[in-house]
Parts: C-alpha cells; sequence; structure tokens
C-alpha cells in the first residue's frame, strides 16, 4: 500500500488561495477597466461641455474685440478741434443733432467751468457744456442712451428733469424740462 497523503483540510485553502488568485488576477482589472471607461465618459462629457461654452463664447469674443479701443483708435474717445473753443462748438453741434434726432426743443446752450461758475476755463482736457431743452419721456430716455453709448466719450455730470408747465395737448403724455451738464474729454496737451 502506498501511502498517499489524502486531500484534507490543507487542500482546502489552497483552492480557496486559487479562486483567489484567479479574482484578483483577472477581476481587478476588469475592475479597473470599468473605473477608466466611466471617467473616460465624464472627460467626454466635459470636452462637450467646454466645446458648446467656446461656440456660446465665440460671439461675444468677437463683440469685445470689436468693441475693446485699440491705441490706434482711441482718438475716437476725445472731442475733435484743434482749440478749445473748436472743441467746444463741435460738442454743441453734437448735442444738438443728439437732441433734435429724439424729437428735443433745445432752450438753451451754455459752456461752463469745472466749478460750474459758467467761466469756460475748466480742467485742460475737460469742457462741460449745459443744456436745457423739453421733450417728452421717451426722447429724453432714448437721447440720453445716445449721449453716453457714442463716441466720443460723453459723460452726464448734473442732471434735473421737472414737468414743464406747459400743459400738454389732450392725450398726449406730459413734457418734461431737463436741465443737464454733459463733459466731453479732450486729449491732454491740446491747445
Amino acid at each position: 500500500m502506498s501511502t498517499r497523503p489524502s486531500p484534507g483540510p490543507a487542500a482546502a485553502p489552497s483552492r480557496v488561495m486559487r479562486l483567489a488568485a484567479v479574482l484578483l488576477f483577472v477581476g481587478g482589472p476588469l475592475a479597473l477597466a470599468s473605473l477608466a471607461a466611466v471617467d473616460a465618459v465624464r472627460i467626454a462629457e466635459l470636452r462637450d461641455r467646454v466645446d458648446r461654452r467656446l461656440i456660446e463664447m465665440a460671439p461675444l469674443r468677437a463683440r469685445i474685440t470689436r468693441l475693446a479701443p485699440t491705441p490706434a483708435d482711441t482718438e475716437a474717445l476725445y472731442l475733435p478741434g484743434a482749440s478749445r473753443a473748436l472743441a467746444a462748438a463741435w460738442l454743441q453741434r453734437h448735442l444738438g443733432t443728439i437732441l433734435s434726432e429724439h424729437a428735443a426743443r433745445i432752450t438753451t446752450f451754455q459752456i461752463e467751468g469745472a466749478d460750474g461758475a459758467g467761466s469756460g476755463e475748466g480742467d485742460a482736457g475737460d469742457i462741460l457744456l449745459r443744456v436745457a431743452f423739453e421733450a417728452g419721456n421717451a426722447a429724453l430716455l432714448d437721447s440720453l442712451l445716445a449721449i453716453e453709448t457714442t463716441l466720443p466719450l460723453l459723460t452726464v455730470e448734473r442732471l434735473s428733469v421737472r414737468r414743464s408747465a406747459v400743459a400738454p395737448p389732450e392725450g398726449e403724455a406730459p413734457r418734461l424740462d431737463v436741465d443737464m451738464v454733459v463733459r466731453g474729454f479732450r486729449r491732454e496737451g491740446t491747445a
């Protein structure tokens, strides 16, 4: 009789070990592959979102590029005119055009100094122009928008609005008496 060791309790752990090793070496890479696939899907979704945002931003970037002044066209920000008087005259004509286009009735123009004294002497690059006019509510809003959004750069320094003492015709909106001071800028160093 030969004595052969019988498969006993020592054989059971080796089967469990083999099964565990097979699961580890086969199942581990499969689990890692599934995690990698999930990450790849997430990355693809993120790339799609980024691409959509870039497409959405393209018109905005183009608009910013178009509207942003370049060093060559910063001259458009300033009032034209070789002298302070010519620049003030240009500003008066420009405001007159804007207000007339929006159905405002101009009553007075007056050049003011920076201190508001009406001396005409202000900061070297600034021209203050007081304008009084009568307009409807919509015309006032359209005029203010045109003044502050067109070139050259103009700012409304002061604005006073009162209801007109003249009664409007039957069925029309009341008119407004407007008094405002608009600032225009001249390049420093100009005469």
